[in-house]
This record gives structure tokens, C-alpha cells and sequence, in this order.
């Protein structure tokens, strides 16, 4: 008689299990994501963007370029480096949320290469938060527009200032910068 026992209960441990696993379970649902959205085509107000170099005054070297229905900054540098940023606020701002800055560009003109960075930088510190570099070799035309996207960062605040740096260590060139896009997800 006990041996009966031990495989009856055996059979309905295999019972169960089988019906364990071929029950259907209702999955379980993945966390929400959030997102958020930023984007500065230079249209219209022009007041949070700053500009600086190396040789001077950049201000006086940023010009609107305007040809409708598009405006840009056009930075001209001559054998050192010109900037153009803004601050960002991020809001709603997560401390979870994990970003991408991007920035286009095209050479306006001269010749030969250029290199620069694209630099998220925290706003009440001043330390880089994250900085894609690029090198670019252009003929002396207008081209095609090109981006430069950096690698996800963690915002450490809801303020950054997002800055477009363009470099040319010998000779004169002009570089054209347009749209600044932020997206973030948490």
C-alpha cells in the first residue's frame, strides 16, 4: 500500500506541474517610459544663444544668415576657434533620464579640414558632461547638411548649456550651424 501512495503523489505533483505550465499567465506590463523633446532651429529669438572665440570678440564674427525660410549662425574662424550655445532647461527633468544632444552643420567656406566638438556641459558647474568630437574635409562649396550626435549622458541637474565648437588651427574658414535637438528618455 505505500508504494501506491509515493507514486499517487508523485502523479499529482506531475499533474500539477504540467498544469502549472501549460496555464496561460498574463504578462507582466513593462515599466511606462517617459520622454521629452527639445528643439532650437534659430528661428525668432535669438537671445539664448551666446557666442565667444579665441581671437576676439565672436559676436561680431556670428552672423544671421537668413534665407527664408531657414536662419543659422555662420562662425568664422581664422587660425583658432569659435563657439555658439545656449542653456537648456530640462523639465520635467528626472534624475533617471538619459539624453542625446545633436547639432547640425555644414562648411560655409575655405578649403581643406576642419575639426571641432559638439559639448554638453552642466550649467552650475561648468564641467563637461558629455563632448563628441568631429573631423570634417570639405571643398570650398556649400554641402550638405551633417550632424553631430553625442553618446547618451545623465543630466546631472535640469540645467545644461549645449555649445557647438569649431576649429581651425591655419587657416580662415566659416562654418554654418543650425538646429540644436535634445531628447531624453527615462
Amino acid at each position: 500500500m505505500k508504494p501506491i501512495k509515493v507514486i499517487f503523489a508523485m502523479l499529482i505533483v506531475v499533474v500539477c506541474a504540467a498544469f502549472f505550465i501549460a496555464t496561460p499567465r498574463i504578462a507582466q506590463a513593462a515599466p511606462l517610459m517617459s520622454s521629452w523633446f527639445f528643439e532650437d532651429d534659430m528661428e525668432g529669438d535669438w537671445s539664448p544663444w551666446e557666442c565667444w572665440g579665441s581671437t576676439g570678440s565672436s559676436c561680431l564674427w556670428m552672423t544671421i544668415y537668413s534665407n527664408t525660410p531657414n536662419s543659422s549662425v555662420i562662425l568664422r574662424a581664422n587660425k583658432g576657434f569659435e563657439t555658439v550655445g545656449r542653456r537648456v532647461t530640462l523639465s520635467p527633468f528626472d534624475e533617471d533620464m538619459s539624453c542625446k544632444a545633436t547639432m547640425f552643420f555644414r562648411p560655409y567656406s575655405g578649403s581643406g579640414s576642419f575639426s571641432g566638438q559638439l559639448e554638453v556641459i552642466d550649467y552650475n558647474t561648468w564641467n563637461y558632461i558629455k563632448v563628441k568630437t568631429y573631423t570634417y574635409i570639405y571643398l570650398p562649396t556649400p554641402g550638405a547638411w551633417n550632424t553631430v550626435t553625442t553618446a547618451s549622458f545623465t543630466p546631472p541637474g535640469p540645467n545644461i548649456f549645449v555649445r557647438m565648437l569649431f576649429n581651425s588651427p591655419t587657416s580662415y574658414k566659416q562654418l554654418e550651424v543650425d538646429l540644436l535637438r535634445i531628447s531624453c528618455s527615462w
